[in-house]
């Protein structure tokens, strides 16, 4: 494959990207092009071993109200985007944990995950950009939780 035809999938270098040499790429995903108008687009592994949660069920409200939750002790100034690994269970089907960006209220950014199996562990990464605070938002059903987990793995800066 020549070099012209695999750029034509495959993202330049960040740094001809962020130069504007769009032409140049024909396919990037919405958070690549995201991250690329926003003058960022590294991602930046927590490498840190897991010894805790970040946050647990006691750090949370599940009262199915959207609540700010402070990242900025985690994520350094700068960061536009959060992954977190979010483990979650309960004693009914189909209750929801979604993360957003701060202030952003329509339904189409929100990364949502929901129980699927009662008593059955529920786990994966979850995504959404934060806000310059470095605050997101995130909704949980309003019952009684067996255990909602939650750890930044990463971001893009």
């Amino acid at each position: 494959m020549g070099d012209m035809q695999r750029r034509k999938y495959c993202p330049v270098s960040i740094a001809e990207a962020m130069a504007g040499d769009a032409d140049k790429f024909a396919y990037v995903d919405l958070a690549r092009q995201a991250d690329v108008a926003l003058g960022g687009g590294i991602y930046v592994p927590r490498n840190a071993d897991l010894a805790a949660w970040d946050f647990t069920l006691a750090d949370l409200t599940t009262d199915g109200t959207w609540r700010e939750l402070d990242l900025s002790a985690i994520l350094p100034a700068g960061a536009i985007w959060v992954k977190i690994l979010a483990s979650m269970s309960d004693n009914v089907i189909n209750s929801q944990l979604a993360i957003r960006r701060n202030g952003n209220a329509n339904g189409f950014e929100v990364d949502s995950r929901r129980t699927q199996v009662a008593n059955q562990l529920r786990q994966g990464i979850m995504e959404c950009a934060c806000d310059d605070a470095r605050v997101i938002e995130y909704y949980a059903t309003n019952v009684v939780w067996t255990a909602i987990n939650l750890y930044v793995v990463g971001w893009f800066i």
